[in-house]
């Protein structure tokens, strides 16, 4: 799928997956969801020699520097 962001043309995919107990008929709660898809969009990205968009070179920034804090 192509789309623009501010002028910027860019391909990008959404997946979605269902996580449902299906004995119990209720959601599975993912905790850490969002961190969890920034650390491997970035991981991927090195992988396949990508160029990170900005949004996630500021979050990999900031991961680094809170590593390094707890060190």
């Amino acid at each position: 799928m192509k789309a623009d962001k501010h002028g910027i043309p860019r391909e990008h995919c959404h997946v979605v997956w269902s996580r449902i107990n299906a004995e119990k008929m209720q959601a599975i709660h993912m905790a850490h969801d969002h961190r969890k898809l920034c650390d491997l969009a970035c991981e991927l990205a090195r992988k396949y020699g990508l160029e990170l968009p900005p949004g996630l070179k500021a979050w990999e920034k900031k991961q680094r520097f809170e590593k390094e804090a707890l060190e």
